[in-house]
């Protein structure tokens, strides 16, 4: 990953203040308002504005709500992006750990590897002097300078080791000490910004809450006005017709009665045919027991006789283990399982169909006690309906008495919208007050967010910088957790050097000198380790440094905030013009009052034509006798409908029970097997690693005891050794064979598991699908619902109004008797006059009337359309009840399929045991490590202490800010100075790295010396094996002359004894068995296979030693010749 450098501080705030000032900018006007507020003697001209309308009003609330969501949805992203930010970081440390502890082991493996031929290097020098062993006391002082030199080598290769580890540590130590100073002084600019923001959108969003709640207050006091002023006038219309109601309601009554006791018949022959349904229910239940009681017995007599025939099975069994094939008893224990597995099948299917038949009657049960219930419900009904009849008629009567009360309802009434007249007046004005807040709420939004803008560039840069930071601290640890490990890996060492010592006298010198480089790189390390603590130091005084540049920051934020003070005192020059037109918007009211009054003289002018309206009303009693009986009969079809629906969702809600237990059932058992599936799949993978460790150490373990045993037995025969090689490489072969076979059947079982997820997932596919049809279909099942109480709500408030208007219809037939009497006092002419008038309202009535007829009927077409809706989504519910039947058969499928598996998954967990027992030997060692991670989580657990502190201290520092604001000069001044040493320390750095680059190229050119010398060292190796080669040939020739002399000799002795020029006992000369060609050519393949071995020194001397003696030997057999 690569990111981006970040500036300093102080950059970051210049270029805050730059983008306040050009934000302020636009604003001209509003300052010079505000610079004559407080000074009108310098600056006495004010700004022309323009004065906003009330469309403009809206426009503007229209758009401020539109840049307050957007704010939200960025506010929103804002947060999406620091958490995967979050998510980024975790995973990219996760990786580091990874790669750092993939290093660490792969070190280890070189150094096993290198022990392993340092060992056999010793082993091949020391086979090499046992052979030349007895050729004289030259070869055990050349044997002695061999190992002295090997160890000389192996010292300086480790020294040398060392230095270049110890050079890379110190390079590492001072570029991650640079990057963590870096780190904390980032994390400390970032903090305060972060805390600014926070506050400044909380507060945003207490205000924009408030306003909300306050403009939605406004709105409903204004739409309650203006309902209130519609349902006079709508009163006053309907006060014609509600005399033509009361007229027809006798005849709704009389016919409800005969419809009612027609639905009682129905009723009752329902509840016969239901109760003879119910006793040929109850009769097929017993049928069903009988035949389930019948299968049980039939079942077990099958399992005694499959009892009695599997038993003698097994007893042959054990008897005839060596003569029966396996995939017999296989043959016969799959038959007997596929038998009792179709028995269990059965058994399911008529318990199945047992618990069907017991939810039908119980269903059927419910049905009839409900159905007994609206009988009840009925007749009770049929009483209410005559009570009201009753009572309705006495209503009449009461009516006729009240109409001498709606006069004086009237004024009072009048009264009232005077008084709602005036609350419309201040809830304007209040409207153009919170207006002008919303407008100076906009600025304000427009200037934070562009502030808002910078702050989210920077909080970015340095959100790039921590993750750098967080990353190099991690690298830290990690190389310190590899120092503490390499230093007990030097100690061991050690050990077995001091063991060597007592066993090796005479290097002891050597050795006391490796123990001195040893101390000096002990120290050094102790010296790393204090610098580290210094570092740490360090850092917690540049923690101070940043928090006195988070106090600079925060007062020049005191300044911003002072700015935005003065911009609040130009929304007050701005209220005070709101008042100016709040005087305007009262001189309307004054208009709208006298509209009124002309309103309540149209009213006495109605009543005085209403006498002549007894006639008209008796035709239109009629019409809406025959409407009423069109709303009873929807009425009562909406009823049983509504019944129909209660029948249905209580069957839904018991099927949809029955399906979430199944389900519930299902997964339950699915999650299960998943979580054992992945223990197990965890277990082989650990027990495959662990093999293969296993492995890796028996072939090691098992050359070394091939060389040890050919250290040991290289004296005697050859035949034993080729037989010891024999059994090897049989149990080689076997291992081998072993660990195909394990690893076969765990590719068979992780095949098997695979299978099983795949179908498992399909059918959870496949329930999730279903689930959503489900969802969605009872959505518009209850969006259906809801439309019908919609409607039969507004049926309800249209009866409410209509019983309203007839009592307002008597009260005006009383006053239309008391106009008849004054209308004959006047003459004729008048009186034709307002007959035509009359005509014409009547006109207007007929009219009213059609267009109630045209809204019944469209109603009435709304309500079909309904029901069949409502039929199309029974019918779905139908055809998914079908569907999730065939689902289940499914789904039993698979039940049986993961019994099969859960024996299979037994089976392997026994094998697992068997495997515990290894593994509880390596918890042992994981206990260990334990214990080391244990010590580095108390170390973390100190650092997160000393940062609680710290940040303790920064909230103390933000209670102490008010306090600070008068130290502004001094903190000015120490700025200057931070800058100063801020160039310094950017100056040493720039430095330290070019001598970091200067160590890295001296450091290359050590490498490349020493690639040379290894060069050189293959060279010498070659070299060597070829002289090897010579000495083979060399030592072949002497076993020819050593056998002829030995021949020779012998007859000469038993001939001649007199030769005194012989001694009487010839030297042992060398045997047959210690130049066997086999051994000395393992020797060499040895020596090729060890690329790193020391190689041999001094091996010209050991020839011309064998070549002196040859002549030797040569002149004596030649002295001997000349004598016979």
């Amino acid at each position: 990953m690569e990111y981006s450098d970040t500036n300093s501080t102080c950059s970051d705030t210049s270029e805050g203040l730059i983008s306040s000032i050009s934000c302020a900018s636009g604003y001209q006007d509003e300052f010079q308002e505000l610079r004559h507020l407080v000074n009108p003697k310098k600056y006495p001209d004010l700004p022309l504005r323009n004065c906003l309308t009330p469309t403009q009003t809206n426009k503007q609330e229209n758009e401020h709500e539109a840049k307050i969501n957007r704010l939200n949805a960025e506010l929103q992203n804002a947060l999406r992006t620091n958490e995967k930010y979050k998510i980024d970081l975790f995973n990219l440390e996760k990786k580091i750990e990874l790669s750092f502890h993939d290093k660490v082991e792969a070190l280890i493996r070189r150094n096993r590897v290198l022990e392993v031929q340092v060992e056999n290097s010793n082993n091949q020098v020391e086979r090499l002097i046992k052979n030349f062993g007895n050729v004289g006391k030259s070869l055990i002082t050349c044997s002695k300078c061999l190992k002295l030199e090997k160890i000389n080598y192996e010292v300086n290769s480790s020294i040398i080791s060392l230095k270049d580890e110890v050079g890379q540590y110190k390079s590492l130590n001072n570029e991650l000490v640079e990057k963590n100073k870096k780190l904390s002084i980032e994390i400390q600019e970032i903090r305060p910004l972060i805390d600014i923001r926070n506050a400044c959108v909380k507060d945003l969003k207490e205000k924009i809450t408030k306003q909300h709640v306050e403009i939605q207050k406004l709105q409903r006091n204004e739409d309650f006005l203006t309902i209130g002023v519609s349902n006079l006038k709508n009163e006053l219309n309907h006060v014609k017709k509600s005399e033509e109601w009361y007229k027809n309601q006798l005849h709704l009554c009389q016919n409800e009665k005969q419809v009612l006791l027609e639905d009682i018949l129905m009723h009752k022959n329902n509840l016969a045919a239901k109760y003879k349904e119910y006793e040929d229910l109850k009769i097929e239940i017993n049928v069903w027991k009988s035949r389930y009681t019948e299968l049980e017995l039939k079942l077990i007599k099958e399992k005694d006789c499959v009892s009695k025939f599997v038993e003698p099975k097994i007893t042959i069994q054990k008897e005839f283990v060596g003569d029966l094939d396996n995939s017999t008893n296989q043959t016969i224990a799959n038959y007997y399982e596929n038998v009792i597995q179709d028995l269990y099948g059965e058994i399911n299917q008529i318990k199945h169909t047992f618990n069907e038949k017991n939810s039908t009657y119980t269903k059927i049960s419910k049905e009839n006690s409900e159905l007994v219930s609206q009988c009840l419900m009925l007749q009770k009904s049929l009483q209410l309906s005559q009570v009201n009849l009753e009572d309705k008629e006495n209503i009449k009567k009461d009516l006729q008495l009240k109409l001498t009360l709606l006069t004086n309802s009237e004024n009072n009434k009048t009264q009232e919208i005077q008084k709602l007249q005036q609350e419309l007046q201040n809830a304007r004005i209040e409207l153009t007050a919170r207006n002008q807040e919303k407008d100076m709420v906009e600025n304000t939004i427009q200037t934070i967010r562009q502030y808002f803008g910078v702050l989210k560039s920077n909080y970015e840069k340095l959100k790039g910088q921590i993750n750098k930071k967080n990353k190099e601290v991690l690298q830290l640890q990690n190389e310190k957790q590899e120092l503490f490990m390499n230093n007990n890996w030097n100690l061991c060492e050690l050990e077995k050097v001091k063991e060597q010592l007592l066993i090796i006298k005479k290097l002891q010198e050597v050795i006391a000198r490796n123990e001195e480089d040893m101390l000096n790189m002990q120290k050094s390390i102790t010296e790393n380790e204090e610098k580290i603590k210094t570092l740490q130091s360090e850092l917690t005084l540049k923690d101070q440094q940043s928090n006195t540049d988070c106090d600079n920051i925060r007062i020049k934020l005191i300044k911003e905030i002072e700015v935005y003070d003065g911009i609040i005192l130009q929304y007050k020059s701005l209220i005070e013009k709101s008042d100016n037109k709040v005087s305007e918007l009262q001189r309307k009211l004054n208009n709208s009052n006298y509209l009124n009054e002309q309103l309540t003289d149209n009213m006495e002018i109605l009543k005085n034509h209403i006498k002549n309206k007894d006639d008209d009303l008796d035709i239109s009693q009629q019409k809406i006798q025959s409407l009423e009986k069109q709303i009873s009969n929807l009425f009562e079809e909406n009823q049983q409908n509504n019944l129909n629906n209660k029948l249905k969702d209580s069957k839904s809600t018991q099927c949809e029970r029955n399906n979430e237990l199944k389900t519930m059932s299902n997964d339950s058992r699915k999650t299960n097997l998943k979580n054992k599936m992945l223990e197990l799949q965890n277990k082989i993978n650990i027990l495959q690693d662990k093999n293969n460790e296993i492995c890796s150490k028996m072939q090691i373990y098992a050359n070394n005891f091939k060389v040890v045993k050919e250290e040991n037995n290289s004296n005697n025969d050859s035949d034993e050794v080729k037989n010891l090689k024999a059994l090897l490489a049989f149990k080689d072969l076997e291992k081998k064979e072993r660990q195909k076979t394990h690893e076969s059947n765990n590719r068979t079982l992780l095949k098997k598991v695979k299978e099983h997820m795949k179908g498992r997932k399909t059918a959870e596919k496949q329930n999730s699908y279903l689930r959503n049809l489900f969802d969605a279909l009872s959505e518009e099942h209850n969006n259906t619902k809801l439309n019908l109480s919609s409607k039969e709500f507004e049926i309800n408030n249209l009866n409410s109004i209509i019983k309203e208007y007839d009592g307002i219809n008597r009260k005006l037939k009383q006053s239309i008797i008391g106009l008849e009497k004054q209308i004959e006092n006047f003459n004729y002419c008048e009186s034709c006059g307002e007959f035509e008038i009359t005509k014409k309202q009547l006109k207007d009535l007929q009219d009213l009337f059609e267009k109630l007829q045209d809204e019944n009927s469209e109603l009435q077409r709304d309500f079909l359309v309904t029901k069949d809706c409502n039929n199309n989504l029974k019918q779905q519910i139908q055809d998914l009840f079908k569907t999730n039947e065939d689902e289940r058969s499914n789904i039993n499928v698979a039940l049986n399929d993961n019994k099969i598996l859960n024996s299979k998954v037994l089976e392997l967990e026994n094998k697992m045991k068997v495997n515990e027992n290894e593994k509880q030997r390596l918890c042992e060692e994981i206990t260990s490590l334990k214990q080391f991670i244990n010590n580095i989580d108390a170390e973390k657990q100190q650092m997160t202490l000393k940062l609680k502190e710290t940040n303790e201290k920064y909230d103390y520092v933000l209670k102490e800010k008010e306090l600070l604001s008068c130290k502004l000069d001094e903190l000015s001044e120490e700025n200057e100075q931070l800058e100063k040493s801020k160039r310094n320390t950017e100056e040493n750095y720039k430095s330290k790295e070019q001598e970091h680059s200067i160590l890295i190229g001296r450091f290359k050119d050590h490498i490349k010396v020493l690639q040379n010398d290894f060069e050189s060292q293959k060279t010498e190796k070659f070299f060597l094996q070829r002289l090897c080669k010579d000495l083979k040939f060399a030592l072949q020739s002497n076993i020819n002359q050593n056998k002829s002399l030995t021949l020779h000799l012998s007859t000469c002795l038993k001939d001649k004894e007199d030769y005194t020029s012989l001694p009487i006992n010839l030297p042992e000369l060398p045997k047959n068995n210690q130049y066997d060609e086999k051994f000395v050519t393992n020797l060499l393949q040895q020596n090729r296979a060890s690329m790193g071995d020391k190689p041999l020194i001094e091996i010209k001397g050991c020839l011309d030693s064998l070549k002196n003696e040859i002549s030797s030997l040569q002149q004596q057999i030649s002295e001997k010749n000349i004598y016979l």
